[in-house]
């Protein structure tokens, strides 16, 4: 008979539809408990408990779509153990056979609450949530929530059991510690998933703006104690960086805002997730000690800060979400992540993480990659703003040629050309600071609401800084076929991009970070340990000679391999042959276009000052 009335309940479940979401609040209050004690085998456990409003069938949603990500990049699939209650019963669940993250279960009459228990098997290698030192509390893995109901239109009292002998820093209101138990105080759920809670053995706080209300904190994690030792001389940049930041957007945040910066590349590094009023940073441990071993990735935390403005606190319409399963429009990415990791560079520089030299030599790296992507003969940087869509968590073989998520190095040199001509239509009167301190500027409500806006609103600001043809000025570069018109922005602020024998130092960083001979733009290759090839260049000379991205080299010219000599046939700029291992079997191939040794650089067109000079030495007084 049970299996019978569980066959029909279970029958009955698979009709059911996920509900849309309504304009009404959730009645009560979802109970959230998270422990996270068990660093061994890196799993999570969840328990919820969450009211019900009436009768009838209930829909339990795994978030999917994260903005961070832009993509539908939830991890149902690590979800195990799941069972949901009620009054200690058992409860049947269906998952939704056109959506695997809506689970389906129907309450008994009278219920009052549905028990939820689940395990969260969060990775054992590669992007880290827990290691025997730090913990990664991100809510958006660790919860279910009631369909029907907008995020922010629902609220969520949370706590989490730590390790042992673990502090912890969040952007969170703390209702109370007991013990290992860090209980928040109620908040919204959107505001819940926004605001990660990072825990470690080894931490430091340190103050970097002390704004009345709205400080600007730094909680530093890492796996040994010695690496807190953060010197002023050390912190400075970045607070200056910060500082730049602030006057770019013309005001100080009415918020308070905490730094989440972990040293531990193996939790996702180096990478960083923006939040409204915080930022989740993973870095090498000598991020601080030794920025001249960082120098391409020493803004990704400004980068995130920016996000708090732009991608945040001021969104795209497409990209407001009113739960985590709906989906997103990532139609101004463009402007969301291009816009940001321009002013990330800016301001770095500003602040003195990075010199003159080295901000030019990194703006040379993006150009350089912009004028020789293979991707822009076929698709236009409008339509990179897919790619999160259609590439996130797949292996992709030839990422030069699809393009990916190029919006990101496109993007500096199409707002540096934004930049350039509001300061040459105004004689240099305005810059593009001018439209930061406008499109953004704190509303009545800045500390609630999220501010949408669309590409029409944007040209909108933009004439009001510097009147022009501002749709035609995008969609010249938007919609090209190729990257001339985004690099010759280099030539109107003073710089031509060059190609020399000698790489310069941010060049030379960069491919020791990434453990490669990096002859990418020579002879189409780069070169990893024992002579694998990391990448190979779409078309270009290695490409047509018959090599290709996973292949082993074994000789050059004649010789066994080694990095040096591979660099010493590159620079005769005669004839390459070659001996490669290709699926197991030895191949002789012959590189006939060899342009000899290329790196790029930027090469100031004529003596005297430049304007990017100044947009990367001076931030300009607010008017």
């Amino acid at each position: 008979m049970w299996a019978l009335l569980l066959a029909a309940a279970n029958g009955a479940l698979a009709q059911a539809k996920v509900p849309a979401i309504g304009d009404a609040r959730f009645p009560g209050v979802i109970g959230l408990a998270v422990d996270a004690t068990d660093l061994t085998h890196k799993v999570f456990h969840v328990t919820q408990r969450i009211p019900l409003q009436a009768a009838g069938p209930v829909t339990l949603l795994y978030p999917q779509w994260q903005v961070a990500s832009h993509a539908p990049t939830g991890q149902v699939g690590r979800v195990a153990g799941l069972v949901v209650r009620c009054d200690g019963q058992p409860l049947a669940w269906t998952r939704d056979p056109a959506n695997p993250f809506a689970f389906h279960v129907r309450p008994p009459a009278g219920a009052k609450a549905l028990d939820v228990t689940f395990t969260y098997l969060s990775p054992r290698a590669g992007n880290l949530a827990m290691s025997r030192h730090i913990v990664n509390v991100g809510w958006s893995n660790l919860l279910l929530y009631p369909a029907g109901f907008a995020a922010q239109l629902m609220a969520v009292a949370a706590q989490v059991r730590l390790p042992a002998g673990m502090q912890f820093a969040s952007s969170l209101d703390v209702e109370g510690r007991d013990g290992d138990v860090v209980r928040l105080k109620a908040t919204s759920l959107d505001a819940l998933v926004d605001s990660p809670l990072i825990a470690g053995l080894h931490m430091r706080s340190l103050s970097l703006l002390d704004r009345p209300g709205a400080p600007v904190m730094l909680d530093v994690f890492a796996n040994q104690a010695e690496d807190l030792a953060l010197t002023d001389t050390a912190i400075s940049p970045f607070r200056h960086a910060v500082a730049e930041v602030q006057k770019m957007f013309g005001a100080n945040r009415r918020e308070p805002y905490r730094f989440l910066l972990v040293l531990d590349e193996r939790m996702g590094g180096p990478g960083g997730i923006e939040h409204r009023r915080s930022t989740e940073a993973f870095m090498p441990a000598n991020y601080f000690a030794r920025p001249q071993d960082n120098l391409r990735n020493l803004d990704l935390a400004v980068h995130e800060y920016i996000h708090s403005w732009n991608g945040t606190q001021f969104l795209p319409a497409g990209m407001h979400q009113r739960n985590f399963n709906e989906p997103l429009q990532n139609s101004l990415l463009w402007v969301d992540e291009g816009l940001t990791q321009y002013l990330g560079k800016v301001a770095a520089a500003r602040g003195g993480m990075r010199t003159l030299e080295q901000a030019l030599d990194d703006l040379a790296i993006d150009a350089a990659r912009t004028q020789q992507q293979p991707s822009r003969a076929w698709k236009p940087l409008r339509d990179s703003v897919y790619d999160p869509i259609t590439i996130s968590g797949r292996g992709i073989e030839w990422p030069d040629f699809t393009g990916k998520k190029d919006y990101y190095v496109d993007g500096v040199l199409l707002w540096l050309a934004v930049d350039l001509e509001i300061r040459a239509q105004t004689a240099g009167r305005k810059s593009l600071d001018d439209f930061l301190r406008l499109f953004f500027a704190p509303r009545a409500d800045a500390s609630a609401a999220v501010h949408t806006y669309t590409e029409a609103d944007l040209y909108a600001a933009l004439n009001q800084v510097s009147p022009g043809d501002w749709k035609r000025f995008f969609d010249a570069r938007l919609d090209a076929r190729d990257g001339a018109a985004l690099v010759s922005a280099l030539e109107r602020g003073g710089y031509r991009l060059v190609y020399t024998d000698a790489p310069t130092e941010t060049y030379s960083q960069d491919a020791l970070d990434r453990g490669v001979d990096d002859h990418v733009f020579s002879l189409g290759l780069s070169v990893g340990k024992a002579g694998l090839l990391r990448a190979v260049r779409w078309d270009g000379p290695a490409f047509r000679a018959g090599l290709t991205t996973g292949a082993r080299l074994l000789r050059v010219n004649g010789q066994p391999y080694d990095a040096p000599g591979l660099k010493a046939a590159v620079a005769s700029g005669k004839p390459v042959d070659l001996e490669a291992e290709i699926e197991g079997e030895r191949v002789e191939v012959r590189i006939e276009a060899n342009p000899g040794l290329r790196y790029p650089r930027l090469e100031r067109i004529q003596p005297g000052s430049a304007v990017i000079e100044a947009i990367f030495t001076a931030a300009p007084a607010p008017r």
